[in-house]
């Protein structure tokens, strides 16, 4: 089954606010063995949203969807992805404290305090994006 996957899509959270439809979904592209098993090594993962004011469709990436993109907050370098919105129209996330040193480099000066004492091995850190 996975060659016939292949190049498909495959929506993986669908959340629904006031004002949004969120959704993430991702393309696979290419296959290959892991212990023995058929399985996809590489594809690209995206966020979107349907705006239901204006009902337009925005997708995190490049319109050929070879770029991997989620959501961003300026000054944080790293993309994130919705995994739940609350009946306050808050979108929780989390992003990977390794990969945020990875990028401490690019991290805004607004951030630069608050992400100081952050450590590769920490917990994830949860991010709480309100909807406008």
């Amino acid at each position: 089954m996975v060659d016939r996957n292949k190049g498909k899509y495959f929506i993986e959270f669908v959340c629904e606010s006031n004002l949004f439809i969120l959704f993430n979904f991702s393309y696979l592209t290419e296959t290959g063995e892991i212990g023995g098993l058929k399985t996809f090594i590489k594809g690209y993962f995206h966020t979107g949203y349907y705006n239901k004011n204006n009902k337009q469709v925005f997708i995190s990436s490049t319109p050929d969807l070879r770029q991997t993109g989620g959501y961003t907050v300026s000054g944080i370098p790293i993309s994130f992805y919705p995994k739940s919105i609350n009946k306050n129209n808050e979108m929780i996330s989390q992003i990977n404290p390794a990969e945020l040193i990875e990028n401490k480099d690019k991290i805004g000066s607004k951030y630069k305090d608050i992400f100081k004492n952050v450590h590769e091995e920490d917990n994830p850190i949860v991010i709480i994006a309100k909807l406008k």
